[in-house]
C-alpha cells in the first residue's frame, strides 16, 4: 500500500487539474458565446485588505423615460423569487427595462433577458434603478487597481462601464471593464 499512496496522490491532483482547467474552459466558452451589453458603474473602491484589489460593481443608474419605478421593486424589499431583469440599448450601453418572472415576460420588455433582480431607488422625480445580477467585483492587480481608482475619481468624471456576457443559461458573466473607452478584458487567453 505504501507503493501505491505516491500514485494515488499524483493520480489525485491530475484530476483535481483536469477539473480545474475544464471549468475555466467551460466558463470561457460560456462569455464567448453570450450576448455582450456594457452596463454604467456607480461607485468603485479597488482595496480589500482581505480580498486582494478589486473595483466594486454597483449597477445603479437613471431609470430610462418610458421605464417605471413599478417595473422593480422598492427599494429594501426583496424579491420572493430569482427575476428575469430586461434590458435594452441606450446610447453606448444597456440600461433597466424591466423585471419578469420568467424569461418570457421580461423578454416583452427587453431584447436582453438576465436572471437576477432589480430595485428602484431615489425620489419619486428622479428613480434609479439598481441592478443586482451577480456581479459585484473586478479583481485587478495592484497597479491596475489603483490606475483604474484615479480615472474614476478624477475631477472629469470618467464614467465606467462593465461588459457583461449573458449566457443562454441567463446568467451573467463580466467579461471586463469599459474606462473612458479602453476595454480591460478578463481573458486567460
Amino acid at each position: 500500500m505504501s507503493r501505491l499512496r505516491p500514485w494515488l496522490t499524483v493520480g489525485a491532483a491530475l484530476v483535481l487539474a483536469c477539473g480545474l482547467i475544464w471549468l475555466v474552459l467551460a466558463q470561457h466558452q460560456a462569455r464567448a458565446e453570450g450576448t455582450e451589453v456594457a452596463l454604467a458603474v456607480e461607485q468603485v473602491d479597488p482595496r480589500s485588505l482581505l480580498s486582494g484589489h478589486y473595483v466594486r460593481l454597483d449597477f445603479n443608474e437613471p431609470m430610462m423615460s418610458g421605464v417605471s419605478c413599478a417595473a422593480a421593486a422598492p427599494f429594501g424589499q426583496q424579491p420572493k423569487n430569482e427575476e428575469w431583469v430586461a434590458l435594452k440599448p441606450n446610447g453606448d450601453r444597456h440600461s433597466f427595462a424591466g423585471v419578469g418572472r420568467t424569461r418570457a415576460e421580461a423578454a416583452r420588455h427587453g431584447p436582453v433577458q438576465v436572471r437576477g433582480n432589480a430595485f428602484c431607488m431615489g425620489m419619486p422625480d428622479t428613480p434609479r434603478a439598481q441592478l443586482n445580477i451577480g456581479l459585484d467585483r473586478f479583481h485587478a492587480a495592484q497597479k491596475e487597481a489603483e490606475a483604474l481608482e484615479k480615472l474614476v475619481r478624477s475631477p472629469d468624471g470618467h464614467r465606467v462601464l462593465a461588459l457583461v456576457s449573458v449566457g443562454r443559461d441567463g446568467r451573467a458573466r463580466l467579461a471586463g471593464l469599459r474606462v473612458h473607452g479602453q476595454d480591460i478584458r478578463l481573458d486567460w487567453f
